[in-house]
């Protein structure tokens, strides 16, 4: 055989060999492989690339369309070089998203992070104290865990990355699945997936392709303490900036495990007292039901708000008018009594929103609580006019539970649930404000961009990937707008909600002058025709009615046996952790070994309640990922002391959180709670 054959050969059994993988792995992407092929070979589709053997010694990609050379260099050559400059410590130099922390920045953690609180800092305070944190500077790693190539072309610079990296998990995105064909000869990606997990996203639709960075983000959560990126040109810096949102919207400190353990509970007291469960069935009679026969309008605190109030106040008998709770205290000044208010947040503090004068105008609205509501909120409204919506998937007979990040998404969602044809956004701008640098309504919220310090051009030369970094987004009016990377992550949830609820006969407006919404039609106010006035009086037990006939107030024999099921899973739990209590640990490989195998035994036997293992879940996203971030650096030495007290606080917290949930849980169950606490 000549080296022409068998280099030939060589590169036919290298695509054989990756096309077994991906049929047994990753067939979507096999499929469309094979579609590809079979449009080549039946003259459908005529080629735009064509691979090309240089100087007997490297590969090329020629462009046909263009006539010229991808690479146009010695692409072996070309892929050392990326290695070379490629930087392996911590610095913010390809790092996609990195949580950091140490004494001086623990502080700083709900400014860069976004925590809603500071009760995670004491905790990880804990851990600092005994693993000591270096500066920033001098921080260098043993290995590099996660790692996503954005971009193959023929990919030859993978295996020399994984050479150097043994990286734990591989993200290998490609826009073009023709290019990506052509790298299933040069690389053999079947045999980097014996020592590593692959995943892959090829010219996917944005729905699918933001799905598979969340897949990639919450695949082994401990380690996202670093992730590096590799882009491979200019042209794929948009699925970058998309990669960092979806990562950023997903981090496990956006909401921490002690504000779903507070939640949790809170969620447990309002099962115990009278509530009604709003359950809407897709069979009820439309006819019946006010939210299709009116248009509905949904009122949130952004800029828009003050800016559109004298409409809103001209208008206000033309909806049914849904109000988040940020935006009440503008209306109520402004003489404007919305039909519903919505709220999902478990902090007591947001009870400053429901801080009116006249609180009995409580009395005569509605009320759509998450179930976490805190009490004293929930006191305000009546029992009656109160309807509870889950989204922390607690209960096994609600066939519906809304992912939001904020009560924004969920109020939306809930509009296209309760089938509302006609839907209109207001005040959910989710930006800056383009005139005064304001994120919300002043009467909400007093926070602020300097927008004369805001270089729009340099933004543009210098787009950072850090997750507090400030955004230009494509606008509901305008060609962009400025944003933040918190704001723009609520639109994952709106497109999810429309994809899940939104029916072909309902239409929904967005009057702001903010972010573009999916799904949404664009619409300035003067442009809005109103004419059938509403009988508020007349609704409001229409209302009542339609949400009582769609909405259960008990709990069911066969879900009170779910929760003692759970309660006997959370025993189990208990009795696994308590033979560990006084283990002597001798290393921090050990260490981190055995929280793995706790961590795994609960999520195992909890996976029926997402609920009870999403604490535990979020415990390997923030104290997981702050123990591997010094786990695997360089030079980091701890005495046998020091291991034992960081695994004895280990142990400690991961029976506090066991504790709250069987708490929880017993209550829900109406079982009387063992309150001896477990930490004894």
């Amino acid at each position: 055989m000549t080296p022409e054959q068998q280099l030939q050969q060589a590169i036919l059994n290298c695509y054989n060999n990756n096309m077994k993988y991906l049929k047994m792995y990753h067939k979507d992407i096999y499929n469309n492989i094979q579609a590809l092929n079979e449009a080549i070979d039946s003259g459908f589709y005529e080629t735009k690339y064509e691979l090309e053997l240089k100087e007997n010694s490297y590969f090329d990609i020629f462009d046909k369309v263009n006539n010229n050379f991808i690479y146009n260099t010695n692409s072996i050559e070309f892929s050392q070089k990326l290695l070379n400059n490629f930087k392996f410590d911590e610095s913010g130099l390809n790092t996609i998203h990195n949580l950091f922390f140490d004494n001086l920045n623990l502080r700083g953690a709900k400014k860069h992070f976004s925590l809603s609180d500071y009760l995670i800092s004491p905790v990880l305070n804990q851990y600092s104290k005994i693993l000591k944190p270096k500066k920033k500077k001098d921080i260098k790693f043993k290995r590099i865990n996660k790692m996503i190539f954005n971009g193959t072309l023929l990919g030859i610079h993978l295996p020399i990355f994984h050479k150097k990296l043994k990286s734990s998990v591989y993200f290998i995105v490609e826009n073009n699945l023709e290019i990506f064909r052509l790298s299933l000869f040069t690389t053999d990606y079947a045999s980097i997936s014996s020592e590593s997990t692959l995943l892959f996203s090829v010219m996917d639709e944005d729905f699918i392709f933001q799905r598979k960075v969340k897949d990639f983000a919450t695949l082994q959560l401990g380690l996202n303490y670093n992730i590096k990126y590799l882009n491979i040109s200019k042209q794929y810096d948009t699925k970058l900036q998309t990669i960092v949102d979806i990562i950023y919207q997903n981090s496990s400190l956006n909401f921490h495990y002690k504000l779903q353990l507070r939640n949790l509970r809170q969620a447990a007291v309002n099962l115990n007292n009278k509530f009604n469960f709003l359950h809407p069935r897709k069979d009820i009679n439309n006819k019946n039901n006010p939210f299709t026969q009116y248009p509905v309008l949904i009122l949130g605190p952004g800029p828009s708000l003050s800016k559109n109030i004298e409409w809103i106040k001209k208008n206000k008998n033309n909806f049914i008018i849904i109000s988040l709770g940020g935006a009440l205290k503008k209306l109520v000044s402004n003489g404007i009594r919305p039909d519903i208010i919505t709220t999902a947040d478990g902090e007591h503090t947001f009870f400053e929103q429901f801080n009116i004068e006249d609180k009995s105008i409580f009395n005569d609205i509605i009320l759509f609580a998450s179930l976490y509501s805190p009490k004293n909120i929930m006191k305000l409204f009546k029992p009656d006019n109160s309807f509870f919506f889950e989204n922390i998937n607690i209960l096994p007979k609600n066939d519906f539970s809304i992912d939001c990040l904020t009560i924004g998404e969920a109020s939306y969602a809930l509009a296209l649930i309760l089938n509302s044809k006609n839907i209109y956004m207001l005040g959910l701008d989710l930006a800056i404000d383009n005139d005064t640098g304001n994120t919300h309504d002043t009467s909400y919220k007093s926070s602020s961009i300097d927008l004369n310090n805001f270089d729009k051009d340099f933004y543009k030369k210098n787009n950072s990937v850090k997750p507090n970094n400030l955004i230009l987004k494509k606008g509901n009016f305008r060609d962009e707008i400025l944003t933040t990377r918190h704001f723009y992550s609520s639109l994952y949830f709106y497109k999810a909600n429309s994809k899940e609820y939104q029916n072909s006969d309902q239409t929904v407006f967005n009057l702001s002058d903010g972010l573009f919404i999916d799904n949404t039609v664009p619409a300035h106010i003067k442009d809005i025709k109103t004419t059938e006035t509403i009988n508020k009086d007349k609704i409001y037990p229409d209302l009542i009615k339609y949400l009582k006939e769609n909405s259960f107030s008990s709990l069911s024999n066969d879900e009170k046996k779910y929760f003692i099921t759970l309660l006997n899973k959370l025993n189990l739990c208990d009795s696994f952790l308590s033979n560990l209590k006084n283990k002597e640990i001798h290393s921090f490989k050990e260490l981190i070994e055995i929280k793995n195998n706790i961590l795994s035994f609960f999520v195992k036997e909890l996976s029926n309640y997402k609920f009870a293992y999403l604490p535990f879940f979020n415990f390997e996203g923030i104290i997981g990922n702050y123990l591997n971030f010094f786990y695997f650096q360089k030079n980091i030495e701890l005495n046998k002391e020091e291991v034992q007290s960081l695994y004895n606080r280990m142990i400690r917290d991961l029976h506090s959180i066991l504790h709250k949930i069987t708490i929880s849980s017993e209550l829900i169950s109406k079982k009387k709670p063992d309150l001896k606490t477990r930490l004894s």
